[in-house]
């Protein structure tokens, strides 16, 4: 019986979920919006290992290509 109430509430959560509205709405340019936010956290990621790495190591000898 326990496994039956199991079923019929996964059911009853799965027909619920259809019936409400998401919260997030998507967005025109989501993909763009995205890749530019995530390529904003990766510069500075690497502008923190870079910085924290100098502190720890003291500069490079070898020259940037930058």
């Amino acid at each position: 019986m326990k496994h039956l109430q199991n079923v019929l509430d996964g059911m009853a959560g799965v027909l619920e979920s259809w019936s409400t509205r998401r919260d997030y709405q998507p967005s025109n340019n989501g993909f763009s919006k995205d890749r530019q936010a995530l390529a904003s956290d990766a510069r500075k990621v690497a502008a923190d290992i870079r910085r924290t790495t100098q502190e720890t190591y003291g500069k490079s000898r070898t020259s940037s290509t930058r």
